[in-house]
């Protein structure tokens, strides 16, 4: 018998903006998190001024399974910047959808 091979794919539309690249990013993070095989395709040119978002934000998951989102580099230099003090993120999924979406908490 064939060995099965069952991994997820996070994937885009056609010249993705900043909306479509962090809901999927969000949820190729939880996916990882979830111990999942996945990868994030993206068969376009990420927009120069969103590129930092492929590198610079982490989504985990804490003791609860609530997901924590981190950020590096340049996406921490634009939190400061504008007083962000928190991203949260809700993801929920069934077993063919899931959906994803964020809030940008700042200060006042």
């Amino acid at each position: 018998m064939d060995k099965i091979i069952n991994y997820k794919i996070v994937t885009s539309h056609v010249n993705p903006d900043g909306d479509n690249i962090g809901s999927t990013l969000a949820m190729y993070y939880y996916l990882k998190s979830l111990d999942k095989d996945v990868y994030y395709v993206l068969d376009d040119d990420t927009p120069i001024n969103l590129k930092f978002l492929l590198k610079d934000i982490e989504i985990l998951r804490d003791e609860l399974g609530k997901p924590i989102v981190n950020t590096y580099n340049n996406l921490r230099e634009i939190c400061i910047k504008y007083n962000i003090k928190e991203i949260k993120v809700s993801i929920s999924h069934s077993k063919n959808y899931a959906v994803a979406n964020s809030l940008i908490i700042s200060g006042n």
